[in-house]
């Protein structure tokens, strides 16, 4: 394909899937990284990441992070993507897109142990066409030297994950699970089942008697229901970011959400003794 797909700058979210030994213990962590609202940073605008990670050696999960982890911009002309840590003093080039067969890949988290690529093919993925550059170690790895372990995917990342190091798995390895782009899985892997949200969901009831619009919005969305109603809106983590208060509303209200970051969220509705939700986009 010769359409470039940018990367999200808004409403993507990635799941990843992380093992390590400590000491003898096997440990599993899950990782979710967003987008979600922007920064400026030495005079340039980054859109924010978040990362919520839990992790396991055998018990119940533990949280690790859960916030800010840095920044993320892109040049779209140039097809490159560069990332902001605090912990860095510059900006890191994160991904190169701009790459044809027998390249090095230059990027920070490729120059663990070094990647070049070995075939550039493209995948099909959500009705369109992305290209796919599909990665080979240098050399003084484990496994053969041309198996194409690993894949940079347009508008998505690495199949390792969004910022994990790209090498070749032994004791250690990081895999993306899902990407999600407004809502919508955009990529899934075979072998993992990743839900959105953390007991969150659109659900279905008081289908005919519930309409939100515009959704979605830059800012102010409008409900009109049947019924009266109390509500709360959340992030895709389930966490409250706003409430109603007082008497249930009759019938019809506005939500003014302008001055929250741009993403999805989900409005918890309260209606009589049942209670549903639906998602809403800020753009």
């Amino acid at each position: 394909t010769n359409v470039y797909h940018p990367f999200p700058d808004s409403g993507a979210a990635w799941n990843t899937g992380l093992s390590y030994l400590s000491g003898n213990t096997g440990v599993q962590c899950e990782q979710w990284d967003w987008i979600q609202g922007d920064t400026l940073i030495n005079n340039m605008t980054y859109h924010k990441l978040y990362r919520y990670k839990t992790c396991s050696g055998g018990g119940p999960p533990v949280l690790m992070l859960n916030g800010y982890v840095g920044g993320i911009r892109q040049e779209v002309s140039q097809r490159r993507v560069y990332f902001y840590s605090p912990s860095f003093s510059s900006e890191k080039l994160l991904y190169d897109f701009n790459l044809v067969t027998g390249d090095t890949v230059k990027t920070f988290i490729a120059s663990m142990q070094g990647n070049r690529v070995v075939l550039v093919d493209s995948i099909l993925l959500d009705n369109s066409y992305r290209k796919r550059f599909w990665l080979s170690p240098l050399g003084g790895q484990s496994g053969p030297l041309d198996s194409a372990y690993a894949a940079l995917i347009e508008g998505i990342g690495s199949t390792t994950g969004l910022t994990e190091y790209i090498y070749v798995p032994f004791e250690s390895g990081s895999w993306l699970n899902c990407f999600w782009q407004n809502g919508t899985k955009v990529y899934g892997n075979l072998w993992t089942l990743c839900s959105f949200t953390t007991g969150l969901v659109e659900d279905e009831g008081y289908k005919e008697g519930i309409v939100i619009s515009p959704n979605p919005s830059t800012g102010i969305f409008t409900f009109n229901f049947t019924e009266q109603f109390q509500f709360s809106v959340h992030d895709i983590f389930g966490r409250e970011v706003y409430q109603s208060f007082g008497h249930p509303i009759s019938q019809s209200t506005t939500l003014d959400l302008s001055s929250y970051p741009k993403g999805i969220y989900f409005v918890k509705l309260k209606i009589n003794e049942g209670i549903v939700s639906r998602k809403i986009i800020l753009q």
